[in-house]
């Protein structure tokens, strides 16, 4: 009986996600295991980041309808475990298991299964989870079928992002050419930021977009110029000095390496960033401009949005930057040699 059971619960699933592709296979899974296992709470999360200290859900099922996927930290939550690759099972007293996870005690959550989700090569890519407000002991059953759909959620998830690399990848190569063209034909500083902020925010959303220069005689990293829809002028103005242990475009120039903030609301290292947040700025970028082994200065991209830039996005803005920095090599040289010509 309890085999049969178990088989009409797995065709009640697979008959639910027959034939959905992408968010909606997600949300669909979500749905009909919550149903199927008669728990409150489902959701399908994947790791956002190398070290796979942060997540997203993909879906997450309340019960009653889908909330707003969400992005959280993984430290002293039940899924920490799961994303090592374990199987994890809390039958009572989740809340207390896990203290610093507060969103248990909003949720009421009490018991929790999570199972990880594996690319084809075994890496994990997130993980399948099921809660409930009432202790649950969740048997070998039910770890059988979260399994066997945490595989086809691996599957799909793999699909998707291989998906999404192969139209990034286009529009990643349209912006390099744009930008290549733009450090061929463009001589004044003003033409060339215009031409590359409009290629870079074609691919890469951003609230702002500066870029600054060091002025070895002065020893300072300048503002010369910036772009985007944030255009408050007591914001990063022209002519401000960047410090260079006390910003993220110092950071980055003085250590040829990107600076990453994906939550300024976490994340604020330095004054600069403190002034960034409370101009509403949630998310950065920093890449130096590298020319023959040297750094010549540093752009700096800002969001308003939490998140809004990922690892992914820092090795491809790095592409973009070495682009820029021959830009801006060129541009310094056409303007010193119209100088000398004005000299003489």
């Amino acid at each position: 009986m309890k085999i049969q059971r178990n088989e009409e619960t797995l065709f009640h699933i697979t008959e639910g996600i027959a034939g959905a592709t992408g968010p909606e296979f997600f949300r669909s899974l979500a749905k009909h295991l919550a149903n199927a296992l008669d728990v409150r709470y489902t959701f399908v999360a994947e790791c956002l980041d190398r070290a796979q200290t942060q997540a997203r859900t993909l879906a997450y099922w309340n019960g009653a309808d889908f909330t707003q996927d969400v992005e959280y930290a993984l430290r002293g939550t039940p899924c920490e475990k799961v994303i090592e690759g374990n199987i994890c099972a809390y039958p009572e007293r989740l809340q207390l298991l896990f203290p610093e996870d507060k969103p248990l005690v909003t949720l009421g959550a009490e018991s929790y299964l999570g199972v990880p989700v594996h690319d084809y090569r075994g890496k994990v890519l997130g993980h399948l989870v099921v809660m409930d407000n009432r202790p649950r002991v969740f048997d070998e059953q039910d770890v059988r079928i979260l399994r066997i759909f945490a595989t086809r959620a691996g599957s799909e998830l793999e699909r998707c992002r291989a998906e999404e690399s192969l139209r990034r990848s286009e529009a990643q190569r349209r912006t390099l050419l744009d930008i290549n063209n733009a450090v061929v034909t463009k001589l004044s500083r003003e033409d060339l930021w215009s031409a590359i902020t409009d290629a870079v925010q074609r691919i890469v959303p951003f609230d702002r977009l500066a870029l600054s220069q060091y002025d070895p005689k002065q020893k300072r990293l300048l503002i010369v110029t910036y772009g985007g829809p944030y255009q408050r002028d007591d914001y990063t103005p022209v002519g401000r000095e960047l410090k260079l242990d006390d910003s993220p475009a110092g950071l980055a120039f003085t250590s040829l390496k990107y600076v990453l903030r994906r939550d300024l609301e976490i994340e604020r290292m330095t004054s600069s960033e403190e002034r960034a947040y409370n101009h509403g700025f949630r998310s950065l970028c920093a890449l130096p401009l590298v020319v023959r082994g040297r750094s010549i200065g540093a752009i700096t991209m800002g969001s308003l949005q939490r998140a809004q830039y990922s690892e992914a996005d820092a090795e491809f803005l790095s592409e973009v930057a070495a682009q820029v920095a021959i830009a801006v090599d060129n541009v310094n040289a056409y303007e010193e040699s119209q100088a000398l010509k004005a000299r003489f």
